[in-house]
């Protein structure tokens, strides 16, 4: 079994955060509680990962996603197959951004979703 969640040197759990410092769980649990408090238009002078001033409800945002990061990383075959590719990525954006777009004809889609657009496909 995967330890995810390293020890810190007192033997408790610990969080690795952007720039690769360790804190204790309850150091970040208490951060969050703090941030989940204050007025979501308090500035911090710096957020997770970033220089820049952010509010409450950005940094609490940015929070959230590192822990659904964090819980997307350890499922089976994250990361792995066709679909995790740059390609295939882009392919996908410009054809949701084409078919998302009234008026506009759509010419192509990538193979895997022909088979639910057909009906927005143009044929000659």
């Amino acid at each position: 079994m995967i330890n995810a969640t390293p020890r810190t040197s007192r033997g408790g759990y610990a969080v690795t955060l952007y720039q690769g410092r360790r804190v204790s769980m309850e150091s970040y649990l208490r951060a969050w509680q703090q941030v989940k408090l204050d007025d979501p238009n308090k500035m911090y002078p710096n957020g997770p990962g970033s220089w820049a001033p952010m509010t409450a409800a950005q940094i609490l945002a940015e929070m959230r996603r590192g822990i659904h990061d964090r819980i997307n990383r350890h499922v089976p075959g994250y990361g792995q197959g066709r679909k995790w590719s740059q390609d295939w990525f882009w392919s996908a954006k410009r054809c949701a951004d084409q078919v998302n777009t009234p008026r506009l004809i759509v010419r192509w889609v990538p193979p895997d979703l022909r088979t639910r657009l057909e009906h927005r496909i143009e044929r000659d």
